[in-house]
């Protein structure tokens, strides 16, 4: 809202929204920095905390899906996948294992991958330490495709996941670095600075 005249800037911005909107001389480069805050709530509905901020429960929520980049989803989707196609490293004859053996790689195999799918879900949510991990697991993808002969002996689960991890390691470099993904990852850091000056 332009807060001087209590019309939106844009047209295009809704009227219940606090929209951060920073401009300059290069107009373009200011743009991917345009992010809605938080929503504004209903006059006839608001309610105070003990502390005077409003609540407004849903808002964080909503506004997190407005402003998730479909890249951050498809992305996150995909690496999920492939995630749990770990277990096809363990797709081999175990009569040679003890069950001792077998139970050992099952359970670290199970920790591994659970604990993707934590820095899977703080990605989807915008944490920048996610993106950080994740972009150091890129070179990993990298690095467990190097040998191109080994690649093609695995079994056909293990391929499926070892090259979709390659794909993605070579679009995600590029795209977590560019300034749509920068702005949302780096807008929980905002929050938290704006919280902690109130």
């Amino acid at each position: 809202m332009d807060l001087l005249d209590d019309n939106p800037f844009e047209v295009s911005w809704p009227t219940d929204k606090l929209v951060l909107y920073l401009d300059g001389p290069n107009h373009d480069a200011w743009q991917p920095y345009t992010r809605t805050l938080c929503s504004l709530p209903d006059p006839k509905t608001k309610r105070l905390d003990a502390e005077g901020s409003l609540v407004n429960g849903l808002s964080a929520k909503s506004d997190d899906m407005d402003m998730r980049p479909k890249a951050v989803t498809i992305s996150t989707w995909l690496m999920a996948i492939l995630n749990i196609l770990g277990y096809a490293i363990l797709w081999e004859p175990a009569a040679h294992k003890t069950r001792f053996a077998v139970f050992f790689f099952i359970t670290i195999f199970t920790l591994t991958i659970a604990a993707g799918y934590v820095v899977l879900w703080f990605y989807w949510k915008g944490k920048n330490w996610a993106r950080i991990l994740v972009l150091l697991n890129c070179f990993l993808c990298f690095y467990n495709v190097h040998d191109l002969h080994f690649v093609l002996r695995v079994n056909p689960a293990e391929k499926v996941m070892l090259m979709g991890e390659a794909v993605l390691a070579i679009f995600l470099p590029y795209w977590l670095n560019t300034q749509e993904a920068k702005a949302y990852f780096k807008r929980g850091e905002f929050r938290t600075k704006v919280i902690a000056a109130d």
